[in-house]
């Protein structure tokens, strides 16, 4: 055979697959393949694109109460893999697939249903990645899994093993220390430390969730209680150390806009907002987007395309705005922050009834977390009277205090109102006792003095809140149920549907609030005495 004939002759795959196409050389159908997939993943990951095929439409959150049959493995139920070319390097627990799925497919959708899934997998799988992000990923996922039945009420669990878990959280606590060990005032800023910042948040909202428990039992009905995880983190206990150096990281870098990973800044700004509803704290940091940009307010109807009046607007006296009235009046600015309350509470009430797609599920947590933080950041005791009220000439020292008193009362109860039934955080029982008890001395100070009309129906809305949050409290509650009478009597109601039309000037969730209301106004209506409360 002569050297132009061996030239002329492809090589051919022995035991090989055969591929028919239309290159007119079939044996180099394999190698090319090969090279184009290489090409497309390289690509890939430049470009950002590897799992845009899983659309946002496809991740809904996930309300699955299905119990498990006694012989289902848990693992059985994440058999595909989400990419098969994945490293092996991510591969530290032989849960891996199942724990990945859990994450785009229930853990990330509930969070933010809209891209945030995607998005979030592509910057976590990325090849500059340290292999502790996924760690600490699967170990949110993996205690995330074995808590969600009982989450969902469901009576038979499937969980991981505690030891896998154990071990990747060692794992990740012995790389975060071999990282901090190499962080200066020089390289804090790089992009590598945002690495740290995740694990350190992933171990800090999940170091008491091995034994979370389900959601208390609330007076209050709310929508949406399943969106950002609230059920899940709504009131986890975050490990004070671990925040703490969350926090001093980020401030030492110059705030969460300096954060580059996609989420991170997010993630840290809702958990800031958690902390500091539960603690009963103003938040530490602004809310900022996933994509690291501060979050700009709107109004809430306007934010969520609610084309309809604010009940603000057109109910009664106007609700808060009657704060404007105390002599000397609220600051402008903090009446439009109870202003949004109204609203959002307005918004969930028309969107409750309706089908929401991931886009709009987003907008709503976005809203809702936006309208809470402002109420948490308001102005309280601590602060200069000449933050919260306007200056008059000629207000003794005593109206200034009674304006504060009234301002104070009504701050508490919107936060109270606010974390209950649009922020619901799931175990609310100590917070609802503190708050409560909060309320009713602040309360107990404005009696004894003659209370105006306006005065009258704002009182009365804190009252009938109080009045359902102190259900564990017989003689607390018995004193706000015979506060409301005398505010009734003030305002000549002397029907639910009047009271209703008071109670939606100011801030009332229809669907979430209506039959705790009622309750609460047959007790009154049928007391014919006050009940004391003791000391």
């Amino acid at each position: 055979m002569t050297s132009n004939d061996r030239a002329a002759r492809p090589y051919t795959f022995v035991h090989g697959p055969t591929i028919r196409g239309t290159t007119p050389n079939p044996s180099r159908i394999r190698s090319q393949l090969m090279r184009r997939r290489h090409l497309e993943r390289a690509k890939t990951v430049n470009s950002g694109s590897l799992y845009n095929q899983q659309t946002a439409s496809r991740l809904l959150i996930c309300q699955c109460t299905e119990e498990l049959s006694p012989s289902t493995k848990p693992w059985e139920t994440g058999n595909s893999r989400i990419d098969p070319f994945l490293a092996d390097r991510y591969r530290t627990t032989p849960h891996f697939d199942l724990l990945l799925h859990h994450c785009t497919h229930v853990l990330w959708p509930m969070a933010r249903p809209s891209e945030f899934s995607e998005r979030s997998l592509q910057a976590y799988l990325h090849p500059a990645r340290s292999p502790m992000v996924v760690q600490s990923m699967l170990y949110s996922a993996s205690l995330h899994f074995s808590a969600l039945p009982m989450i969902r009420g469901t009576t038979k669990r499937a969980s991981l093993d505690t030891a896998e878990q154990l071990r990747l959280k060692g794992s990740v606590m012995i790389r975060i220390r071999e990282k901090l060990s190499t962080v200066t005032q020089h390289n804090i800023g790089c992009d590598w430390v945002d690495d740290i910042l995740l694990s350190i948040l992933y171990l800090a909202a999940n170091e008491n969730l091995d034994h979370v428990e389900p959601p208390e039992t609330s007076p209050f009905v709310p929508p949406f209680r399943s969106l950002q995880l609230m059920e899940f983190y709504g009131s986890c206990e975050f490990h004070p150390l671990h925040w703490q150096t969350v926090q001093h990281i980020v401030l030492e870098r110059g705030g969460l806009e300096t954060v580059k990973l996609y989420g991170l800044a997010w993630l840290i700004s809702i958990s800031g907002l958690i902390v500091a509803i539960n603690t009963h704290r103003r938040p530490v940091f602004p809310l900022i987007s996933p994509e690291g940009k501060p979050c700009l307010h709107r109004a809430p109807l306007q934010a969520l395309s609610i084309r309809t009046l604010p009940r603000h607007s057109t109910l009664r006296n106007y609700g808060f705005q009657q704060l404007a009235l105390l002599s000397p009046p609220v600051k402008g600015n903090l009446i439009r922050v109870f202003l949004d309350l109204n609203e959002i509470t307005h918004a969930l009430h028309v969107l409750s009834s309706r089908s929401c797609g991931a886009t709009l599920l987003t907008q709503i947590g976005d809203t809702r977390a936006s309208v809470l933080h402002r109420l948490c950041s308001l102005p309280d005791h601590r602060d200069r009277v000449s933050a919260i009220l306007h200056k008059r000439p000629g207000c003794m020292a005593e109206q200034q205090q009674r304006s504060i008193a009234v301002y104070l009362v009504c701050r508490t109860t919107a936060l109270l109102y606010g974390a209950s039934v649009v922020f619901p955080l799931p175990r609310m029982s100590q917070l609802r006792a503190m708050m409560t008890n909060e309320i009713y001395e602040s309360m107990v100070r404005l009696q004894g003095r003659e209370v105006t009309k306006h005065e009258s129906e704002i009182l009365l809305w804190c009252c009938l809140v109080t009045a359902i949050c102190a259900d564990a409290t017989p003689s607390i509650k018995g004193w706000f149920v015979a506060r409301m009478r005398e505010y009734c009597q003030v305002l000549r109601i002397v029907s639910w549907d009047e009271l209703l039309e008071v109670l939606q000037s100011f801030a009332w969730l229809d669907c979430a609030s209506d039959e705790a209301g009622k309750a609460i106004w047959v007790e009154m209506a049928t007391s014919s005495s006050e009940l004391p409360c003791e000391d």
